[in-house]
């Protein structure tokens, strides 16, 4: 029995190793995506010349000036303003992101509130204000690093590993 323990231990090792070595690939989650489709038609030119027409008419032309008092036009463009963001923590939390829409009208300036939520895919890399919703993109997320558990057992298997190779070839 006592010849047999590190053989035992060695194929424990090699066993746990080879897990190791070779994990189980977990399948990212990817956030859900709506895909639009267009149809496309062909427009044909319709502004074509069959042929060429000479005629000679004598037309009037009547010219009418209107004079009126000037007027002042304020024209001011539309601003989209963000207002609060924020991100989520972890893959997959929302991000949140508020502002407003400042919009010229006939009879003055509307001020709109917009609210968007987007899913998390990482750290923020860019947040682009030109549409509605905001156009975000983010990193790829980082790589899960190795724990306190993660050394420890690594530890271990080098160590069984090391007992058990000295143990065989003594």
């Amino acid at each position: 029995m006592k010849r047999a323990l590190p053989w035992i231990l060695l194929a424990l090792v090699a066993i746990v190793a080879i897990r190791e070595l070779f994990p189980k690939r977990v399948r990212i989650v990817l956030p859900p995506r709506i895909i639009t489709v267009h149809d496309t038609v062909r427009h044909l030119d319709t502004a074509w010349v069959t042929r060429i027409r000479r005629q000679t008419d004598t037309v009037n032309l009547v010219e009418r000036v209107t004079v009126t008092v000037a007027e002042t036009l304020h024209v001011c463009p539309g601003a989209i303003g963000l207002t609060a963001l924020e991100v989520g923590r972890r893959v997959g939390d929302s991000t949140l992101a508020h502002g407003f829409v400042l919009k010229s009208e006939s009879a003055g300036m509307i001020r709109r509130r917009w609210q968007a939520q987007i899913w998390t895919a990482g750290p923020l890399r860019s947040l682009v204000l030109d549409s509605l919703p905001p156009r975000l993109s983010f990193y790829d997320p980082p790589p899960a690093g190795c724990g306190f558990f993660c050394k420890l057992k690594l530890l271990g298997i080098g160590g069984a590993g090391g007992f058990s190779a000295c143990a065989v070839l003594r």
